[in-house]
């Protein structure tokens, strides 16, 4: 018999939490507002709360998807999931996805094709379907939660993305379904837009950070857990100096730093955790009698505040930043790429590899 794939059911899920075109014009510091309704007919979005994360918004649909189907989640042969925001760079969010629902039959794996996404997952679960006969039922489902990755500075694409999540159930049938699909790509244009930060060619670590502080005309070290003793003991002392005014440092590096009279510490996210917000503030902001330590808080943890306030039993002082106080990056056009015999491989999106200084000619 000619197995052909079918959708038995949809579902789809979006956080609670609504996002107007009013609080992002606040967030901006400028009016999209009116262009965003009359050119693409936006005027809300969702996004999730701190507590969430895209794996949950998928679950969400996915339980829905399962229930109109009728299938209890024990009988999936397979779950793909397609996303470019994951839980984790490494495990897939598939399994994240699997142990949640209960899926314990399932095999699992991740697609990121960015918008093309679950059109590239329903075809490959469509062709699992037709083409081997011990699947049952695979579901397929893609979310969404670019709220953790916007940048709130940019009218051009802060304003656009949102959150969510869609999932489907497929079964195998007799009568016409999933017919074919098609597949083309554009890979000159993989630098045009994405999230660059996190993978390989760019790394979110204290090393890269301190590096485009430098592309931007600040003079500033890096410390890491795994650094050399010598090596940090070198950048310690320059902190102490003044001759390094800037020191970018991992929380697990943090921990053994013993400096006093600093200017500023700042802290570049607020943990959930109450006990661990009041450590991190305890050990990290050693500073001098006029000192301050500052806390950076994106639009979803800065929701942590109220339970951290309950704890300490004080009022914490909150500032909403304006766009006085962002600066243009020098640095947000270059791309990380590994070159043979070049350590540094920062080169710009026309490929020419980044002026590094005069150097001498043998």
């Amino acid at each position: 018999m000619t197995r052909i794939a079918q959708i038995l059911a949809t579902g789809s899920y979006v956080p609670e939490r609504v996002v107007t075109n009013d609080k992002i014009d606040r967030m901006l510091g400028q009016p999209t507002g009116d262009w965003l309704v009359a050119n693409v007919g936006i005027r809300e979005r969702r996004w999730m709360s701190p507590d969430q994360t895209t794996s949950d918004l998928i679950v969400e649909a996915s339980r829905k998807a399962l229930d109109k189907a009728g299938i209890p989640p024990k009988q999936l042969n397979h779950i793909i999931v397609s996303t470019d925001t994951p839980d984790y760079l490494s495990p897939g969010t598939s399994v994240v996805v699997q142990h949640k629902l209960g899926a314990v039959n399932a095999g699992a794996y991740d697609v990121n094709s960015a918008c093309a996404g679950w059109v590239a997952a329903l075809d490959q679960g469509a062709r699992y379907i037709a083409t081997d006969s011990t699947m049952d039922y695979v579901l397929v489902a893609g979310g969404y939660g670019m709220s953790r990755f916007l940048d709130l500075t940019d009218k051009k694409t802060a304003n656009l993305f949102a959150d969510g999540a869609g999932a489907a159930v497929l079964g195998a049938g007799n009568t016409p379904g999933f017919l074919a699909g098609n597949f083309l790509a554009k890979g000159e244009y993989y630098d045009a837009l994405g999230i660059y930060g996190g993978g390989a060619a760019r790394p979110s670590t204290a090393e890269n950070v301190a590096r485009r502080l430098k592309m931007n005309g600040f003079t500033c070290e890096f410390i890491t857990g795994d650094l050399p003793q010598k090596k940090r003991i070198e950048v310690i002392d320059g902190l102490k100096s003044g001759r390094v005014p800037i020191l970018v440092a991992t929380n697990v590096a943090a921990r053994g730093l013993h400096v006093d009279d600093l200017d500023l510490v700042i802290n570049y996210d607020i943990p959930e955790d109450c006990e661990d917000y009041v450590h991190r503030i305890g050990r990290t902001a050693r500073v001098g009698k006029d000192g301050k330590a500052i806390s950076i808080a994106c639009e979803d943890y800065v929701y942590a505040l109220e339970s951290i306030e309950k704890y300490v039993g004080m009022k914490i002082p909150v500032v909403w930043p304006d766009a006085s106080l962002y600066a243009e990056d020098k640095s947000r056009d270059v791309r990380r790429s590994r070159r043979p015999g070049r350590r540094d491989g920062f080169r710009d999106r026309r490929g020419a590899p980044r002026p590094r200084g005069n150097r001498r000619q043998r």
